[in-house]
């Protein structure tokens, strides 16, 4: 969905606003986000700060907050994070440049930077095998991180299954 402010870039957030009788349903960019939110939230100087606090939080994971970030460019061909964020397209020294930036991305959508392509059906089983051990890795460490024992158990237990099979 695209940004109800600007309509270049994609919505990363939306919120209700209400006033009076009127109830509206807002999508916004990370970069309309934060200058919108400012223009509603700060009423009173004495909790700007608290906004500015709560708004680095918010969009710290995008990488469109940090200030510092934007300004970074690639020595090698001069592209911004923020070109490269909506072009996709950089230089090999970009992914180094820009590499804090993309991983901390790349985890705030629940993706990964380790490639996981098809696998040919002619591969040997152990690559299956040992695929699913590392989702079954990840998978038990969400589990206790969110304190879901029951499925942890059930991934340890197959974990455990896998590593005595092989």
């Amino acid at each position: 969905m695209l940004c109800d402010n600007c309509k270049e870039n994609e919505a990363i957030i939306s919120y209700t606003k209400m006033s009076g009788n009127n109830v509206e349903e807002v999508h916004l960019c990370a970069t309309c986000a934060e200058k919108k939110m400012k223009e509603d939230l700060i009423f009173n100087q004495a909790i700007s700060s608290q906004v500015d606090s709560f708004l680095k939080e918010l969009f710290k994971l995008t990488g469109n907050f940090d200030k510092e970030a934007v300004k970074k460019a690639c020595k090698k061909c001069g592209t911004t994070f923020d070109e490269l964020e909506k072009n996709h397209l950089g230089c090999e020294e970009c992914y180094e440049t820009f590499s804090a930036e993309l991983s901390s991305m790349l985890n705030s959508l629940k993706y990964t930077s380790k490639h996981k392509g098809k696998i040919p059906k002619s591969a040997d089983s152990s690559i299956l095998i040992r695929r699913e051990e590392e989702e079954l890795e990840i998978n038990l460490a969400e589990a206790v991180e969110r304190e879901e024992y029951e499925k942890a158990a059930i991934y340890r237990d197959r974990l455990k299954e896998i590593r005595e099979n092989r």
